[in-house]
C-alpha cells in the first residue's frame, strides 16, 4: 500500500492531536521543575556535564565536572558521545543555565520520534495502525518521563525508529541510495547519543530477512550500513576510554559483572510487570502480548514484532 505522509486532513488532525496531547501530558507545567524526580542522580550529572561543557572556552569535548574525586581535583568521567550533552551545553551557553532547556530538548526528542513511529508503522501496516501505533507510543508511561527528563534518551529512540523507518523506506522505494544513507545516519547519531542505538541493527536485520532473505545480510547495501553505524563508536571508545575511565569501570553495570543478580525475582518482576504494565502502560501492555502471542504462532501480521521483541530482550 503505497502511502505519502500525513497526506490526508484527517490524518494530519490526528497526529496534530497526538503531537499536542503528547506535549501537554510531558509536562509542560513542569519545565522549570527542579532536577528532584525519578533518575534525578543522572539528570543532575548531565546537567552539570552541559554547564562545563557550555563554560569559556565552549568545547563540546571536555570531561571535567563540578564534583571532586578523591584526590580532591575535578573529577573527569564520560559514558556516551557527549552529543546530547553537547547540545544541551550549546543551549546554556546561548540561553544561559536553565534546566527547562533540557527538558525541552528532550520533548522535542519524543515528538519526532512519535512521527517516526507513525511512518513506520504505517508502511508496515496500514495508515490506520501507524496513527494508533503513535498514539499508544505518545501515552506510555515511560516516554512521558523521558519526555520531561533532561536525559539523551527520547533523542537516542527517535533516532533508532527514525533509522528502521527511513531503511523501510529504502526497501520500498527500489533500493534508493539517499534513504541507505538516511537509516545509516540516523543509526549513528542513535549510538551517538547513547551506545545502546546500536540494537536498532537487530530489526534492521529483521526488515531485510522479510524482504530478500538471509543473503540480504551480506548484501552490500547492508554490509555498508552495519559498519557506517558501528564504527565511529568503536573509535570512540578505543580512543576516549583509554584516557578517560568510564563508569562501568568503578561500578557494577552489566549482567556479568553482577552474575547473582539473574538468580533475584525483582529482576524478572521488572521485564515482565514493571516492563509491560509500568513502562509500556496497561493498554499496550496487552496488546504487546497479543502481537507477541501471535507472532510465536506465526501468524504473518505479527511477524515484523519479531525484530522488535529480539532488540528489547537484548
Amino acid at each position: 500500500m503505497e502511502a505519502t505522509l500525513l497526506n490526508r486532513p484527517w490524518v494530519r488532525g490526528a497526529m496534530l492531536g497526538t503531537l499536542l496531547v503528547a506535549a501537554i501530558l510531558m509536562r509542560l507545567n513542569h519545565l522549570q521543575g527542579p532536577l528532584l524526580d525519578q533518575m534525578h542522580s543522572k539528570q543532575v550529572h548531565v546537567a552539570n556535564y552541559a554547564r562545563n561543557i557550555a563554560r569559556a572556552p565552549w568545547n563540546p569535548l571536555r570531561y571535567t565536572m563540578d564534583f571532586l574525586d578523591e584526590r580532591g581535583s575535578a573529577m573527569m568521567l564520560t559514558e556516551e558521545f557527549p552529543l546530547y550533552n553537547g547540545l544541551l551545553g550549546a543551549c546554556y551557553r546561548l540561553f544561559g543555565e536553565y534546566e527547562w532547556l533540557g527538558r525541552v530538548l528532550s520533548l522535542l526528542g519524543s515528538l519526532v520520534g512519535i512521527l517516526a513511529v507513525y511512518d513506520l508503522v504505517r508502511r508496515e501496516y496500514y495508515e490506520p495502525t501507524g496513527i494508533v501505533a503513535a498514539f499508544l507510543f505518545a501515552m506510555t508511561p515511560l516516554l512521558l518521563f523521558y519526555g520531561r527528563g533532561v536525559l539523551p534518551d527520547p533523542w537516542m529512540t527517535a533516532c533508532m525508529v527514525l533509522c528502521a523507518a527511513f531503511y523501510r523506506r529504502h526497501l520500498d522505494e527500489g533500493y534508493k541510495a539517499r534513504w541507505l544513507a538516511a537509516a545509516a545516519v540516523a543509526g549513528l547519531l542513535a549510538a551517538l547519543f547513547k551506545f545502546f542505538g546500536l540494537v536498532v541493527l537487530i530489526p534492521l536485520a529483521d526488515m531485510a530477512y522479510r524482504r530478500c532473505g538471509w543473503r540480504a545480510w551480506f548484501s552490500r547495501r547492508f554490509v555498508t550500513l552495519a559498519p557506517a553505524m558501528t564504527l565511529p563508536v568503536a573509535l570512540w571508545i578505543a580512543t576516549v576510554f583509554i584516557q578517560i575511565p568510564n563508569t562501568s569501570s568503578r561500578t557494577s553495570y552489566f549482567f556479568w559483572q553482577v552474575p547473582e543478580s539473574l538468580w533475584s525475582p525483582r529482576l524478572y518482576e521488572r521485564l515482565t510487570l514493571g516492563l509491560v504494565v509500568k513502562d509500556c502502560g496497561p493498554l499496550a501492555g496487552v496488546l504487546i502480548l497479543w502481537g507477541m502471542f501471535g507472532a510465536a504462532l506465526g501468524r504473518t501480521r505479527s511477524r515484523p514484532l519479531w525484530g522488535w521483541s529480539a532488540l528489547g530482550l537484548f
